[in-house]
């Protein structure tokens, strides 16, 4: 519900209120989704359609083994995604609100489902 042209220049606390007036009026909801990042890893297919005659049992393992290596950097970047997720979340319970949950409170009497409580 941010706007990236704005950037916390404008306080949008009475839109966003006005918005949430009207979901409320309709009885619908806001399910917050706490923002998170994700790795996708494209480049990490493995070669199956090896012709036997062309075979290179060294080659094979030096594949496999680079294979198995970004497989690892693969996990260690996504897990050290996870714990800045993490992390994150637990910094967002010591903070302000932001102006679109603040506003959601303040219309709803309560934080939305998925704010971290």
């Amino acid at each position: 519900m941010g706007s990236i042209w704005v950037g916390r220049r404008a306080n949008l606390t009475p839109f966003y209120e006005a918005i949430f007036q009207i979901l409320k009026e309709l009885k619908c909801d806001w399910i917050y989704s706490f923002p998170r990042m994700y790795l996708t890893d494209f480049g990490s297919k493995k070669d199956e359609d090896v012709n036997p005659a062309l075979y290179n049992p060294n080659e094979a393992i030096l594949k496999e083994t680079e294979h198995n290596e970004r497989q690892k950097e693969v996990e260690d970047f996504r897990r050290q995604l996870d714990d800045v997720y993490e992390e994150s979340i637990k910094n967002a319970q010591h903070k302000l609100l932001p102006e679109e949950v603040e506003a959601y409170k303040r219309t709803y009497g309560r934080l939305p489902q998925g704010w971290p409580h």
